[in-house]
């Protein structure tokens, strides 16, 4: 007991946050956060648009990542393409949706 910190605990928390780490993909973590958008009063075409675009140009890329692991340069990379054919409303609008994602949590 180092510290005063038991390690069988500490052992089993730090087995925790990993399990925790594993299951928070980029898609869980979008889910749970376009779940509390859906309740902010936002119409239904609106709604709609939101997810399509982050399962369209987002998901197939980095959905299944762990949040904890993915830096800016992957959404960077993930983007590039959209750059490259002037959608850059596109950008900007992704770009909104993956800040209010990452700092959900």
């Amino acid at each position: 007991m180092k510290q005063g910190i038991d390690p069988q605990v500490h052992k089993a928390e730090l087995e925790q946050r990993k399990q925790y780490e594993i299951i928070s993909t980029f898609k869980k973590v979008a889910t749970d956060w376009f779940k509390v958008k859906s309740s902010k009063g936002l119409i239904e075409i609106t709604l709609k648009g939101i997810w399509n675009s982050l399962e369209l140009h987002i998901f197939p890329y980095i959905g299944n990542s762990s949040i904890f692991k993915i830096k800016a340069k992957d959404f960077t990379k993930v983007m590039e393409p959209l750059r490259a054919n002037g959608k850059l409303e596109t950008i900007k609008r992704l770009c909104q949706r993956i800040n209010e994602i990452m700092f959900m949590l």
